[in-house]
């Protein structure tokens, strides 16, 4: 059923949207928006309850150190299988850029708690295949081929500031090695780091977060 939501439902409905910008971009489909933050709101983990207690002190510390219950089997069929698409089609809608700021905003806010839920490493590698299917979708000659298709380029755009983002959480520079060079790679030595590699590396880092200016990057501060 997931797969079907995915990759029938509401790939038909982004992509009508998409065809219909900027026509569309202060009228999208109610059905569009209950799906995608339907499947974003599953991606939740819920916190444990607080174990009742007879002193308000306990009450309050049990609850502020609460962990996650592990996720769901949904849950984890959608991060581990669908994340990438709904990320695409999240991003179409949430960063229409002829749209008022204001239109979107909790559909942005949805997609952002879900990224920052996840391990940086999980959260990186999904915005990188995003890109990747973006980026294949751009040859003129191949068909529309499920999400690898044509999209407009506000949406790549917007995928590379959300990964700029993922650097800047703890552990972020740790998952751009590790989606880059893969987990194999530590035991392969200095013989085993390739340039390309750096260099893109590299031109991940270097990008300047859209919400940053230029000036905080370079002051000694930003680390």
């Amino acid at each position: 059923m997931l797969t079907h939501v995915v990759s029938s439902a509401l790939l038909t409905l982004v992509s009508r949207y998409v065809a219909g910008l900027p026509r569309t971009a202060t009228n999208c489909d109610p059905q569009l928006l209950a799906t995608l933050h339907g499947v974003l709101t599953l991606i939740d983990t819920p916190q444990a309850p607080a174990s009742t207690s007879s002193s308000s002190t306990s009450t309050s510390t049990s609850t502020s150190t609460r962990a996650p219950l592990p996720p769901t089997s949904i849950t984890q069929t959608i991060v581990t299988s669908h994340l990438t698409p709904i990320i695409i089609g999240t991003v179409a809608v949430g960063w229409t850029p002829t749209s008022p700021p204001a239109a979107y905003a909790s559909l942005r806010s949805e997609l952002l708690r879900v990224l920052g839920e996840l391990p940086a490493t999980q959260a990186m590698a999904s915005l990188g295949t995003a890109l990747k299917l973006l980026q294949s979708g751009k040859s003129k000659k191949q068909a529309p081929r499920g999400w690898v298709r044509p999209w407009p380029g506000y949406v790549e755009g917007a995928i590379g500031t959300l990964m700029s983002g993922q650097v800047q959480r703890s552990g972020g520079v740790k998952a751009v090695m590790e989606n880059v060079f893969g987990e194999a790679s530590n035991m392969l030595g200095p013989e085993g780091v390739d340039g390309p590699k750096l260099d893109q590396i590299a031109g991940v880092l270097s990008r300047v977060p859209r919400n940053v200016a230029p000036e905080v990057c370079d002051s000694p501060s930003w680390s």
